[in-house]
């Protein structure tokens, strides 16, 4: 099921998500965990407050369920990408990589505020 979450919006995408059971990777992962959803739709809602207008063109790329039980919603553009992942208890983290090949550059945060990772995005996507 995996697989279709990259046509729908997503909302619907983490929606989907929610209903995922224990094993749902065929293995031992865990159930998409109720405060990394929430906390996706916290974070989805304050991109697009700060975006405005321009926040319809800015979907995720792909959202996806960790095993853990967390949420990585993923954006890419030609020579750059950020990754941010909501854990389980909704700490939040992000990996922005910029230029290609061996010019790539990886800033990775950990345990950062929603206030960061809104702001690191939008910076992104206004580049």
């Amino acid at each position: 099921m995996p697989w279709l979450l990259t046509r729908l919006h997503p909302y619907a995408r983490l929606e989907v998500l929610s209903a995922l059971q224990a094993g749902w990777d065929t293995y031992d992962a865990q159930p998409i965990s109720h405060v990394a959803i929430a906390q996706s739709f916290t974070f989805l809602d304050e991109l697009e407050a700060r975006l405005g207008d321009a926040a319809h063109s800015v979907a995720p790329y792909f959202v996806a369920p960790l095993p853990y039980g967390g949420v990585q919603l993923e954006w890419r553009e030609p020579g750059r990408e950020i990754e941010i992942e909501i854990a389980l208890d909704g700490t939040l983290a992000y990996l922005l990589i910029e230029g290609e090949g061996a010019t790539r550059v990886f800033t990775e945060r950990d345990d950062v505020s929603l206030d960061d990772v809104v702001r690191t995005a939008n910076s992104w996507q206004r580049v």
